[in-house]
């Protein structure tokens, strides 16, 4: 077909298909390329030879390959999402960015929960009461997302600080028999807090007010204090 066809884009999509079966990585990202070339307009190969180079460790080459792909088809969704995705592997983007191209990802109502899911966390942990109002929002749309309900809780990420978990302090508020919130000092925040992040079984000893340490996890519902412990 190569030699019959020696034009064809489509040719070396076929190519990196076999080329991937075989396990050849290299001729799967040559193929790949050359098709790229013939068709710059598909996204599909774009995403599909940005996978390769990350997979390969090249992070920044698997960028620029999507950020120039997005130059000719900006409101792509795939594109948009694998860019986000790139750039929060790579601990290069700042939290804007992330949310810049989460939000590019997914239209209000659809089933890109990754893409919500995301933005939300990012537009929660600016010091910005707008951006904060509209992460609450999306996470309460992703309460009722069609999940399990053992996704829905799961934690998917942490609140980050210099590379590790960041730590903040705050009061307790609102205390129930298998939950709480806390309110997080710097941002009147009412964060939900389930007893078992308490630590050493101390849930039942503690009373409206006390003070904790704790850490921010963000699950599909929303940010839950995780690690609690009383000061």
């Amino acid at each position: 077909a190569k030699r019959k066809y020696p034009s064809k884009g489509n040719i070396y999509e076929l190519e990196a298909k076999l080329a991937t079966l075989i396990e050849d990585n290299e001729r799967v990202t040559s193929a790949l390329e050359k098709s790229l070339s013939e068709n710059n307009r598909d996204p599909y190969t774009a995403t599909r030879l940005a996978a390769t180079y990350r997979n390969r460790g090249k992070i920044d080459k698997a960028i620029e390959i999507v950020r120039s792909a997005l130059e000719r088809r900006s409101n792509d969704f795939r594109l948009n999402f694998q860019l986000a995705e790139l750039i929060r592997g790579s601990n290069q983007g700042s939290p804007e960015e992330l949310i810049y191209y989460y939000r590019r990802a997914f239209t209000p109502g659809d089933k890109n929960y990754q893409a919500q899911f995301w933005f939300a966390r990012y537009s929660y942990v600016l010091n910005d009461p707008e951006s904060i109002k509209t992460a609450k929002e999306m996470f309460e749309i992703l309460r009722s997302a069609r999940l399990d309900y053992e996704s829905k809780i799961a934690i998917q990420d942490y609140w980050m600080d210099g590379g590790q978990k960041a730590s903040f302090l705050g009061s307790l508020s609102g205390r129930q028999a298998a939950y709480g919130f806390i309110t997080q000092d710097g941002r009147a925040e009412n964060i939900f807090c389930p007893s078992n992040s308490v630590s050493d079984n101390l849930w039942e000893c503690l009373s409206e007010k006390d003070r904790l340490r704790f850490n921010i996890g963000f699950t599909f519902k929303g940010p839950v204090c995780c690690d609690v412990e009383p000061i």
